[in-house]
């Protein structure tokens, strides 16, 4: 284990009400070079950094619907993935559920389902 994480059950979310469960998901597959990212993410997070109690991480791998049962309770979710785009390669870049609305993505329906 490495460094500990600040216990996120006294951050506020989005309603003003404390955080119970916080998913942070990588999403990708290893087996195709840079998609591997997110798997790669979270594997990281989970040895080099305690985790409160709350924060559940998980390699989800390349998902379909069954996204929506690790999303269902969640109070908050961090989404590590790869995305083909204009920036240089390694650019992090942080989207807006606005953003995910535009593009039909399985990430998209996920949220429509869960909202």
């Amino acid at each position: 284990m490495g460094m500990s994480v600040q216990d996120p059950a006294g951050c506020p979310g989005a309603a003003g009400e404390f955080l119970r469960r916080v998913v942070v998901v990588g999403l990708g597959n290893v087996l195709t070079g840079d998609d591997a990212v997110g798997p790669t993410a979270v594997r990281v997070l989970d040895a080099e950094y305690e985790m409160p109690p709350q924060v559940e991480v998980v390699d989800a791998g390349t998902p379909g619907m069954d996204l929506a049962s690790l999303l269902a309770d969640a109070d908050a979710a961090v989404v590590v993935d790869s995305v083909a785009g204009d920036e240089p390669p390694g650019t992090v870049k942080p989207v807006s559920y606005t953003h995910l609305r535009a593009h039909e993505t399985v990430l998209d329906l996920v949220c429509r389902l869960l909202l």
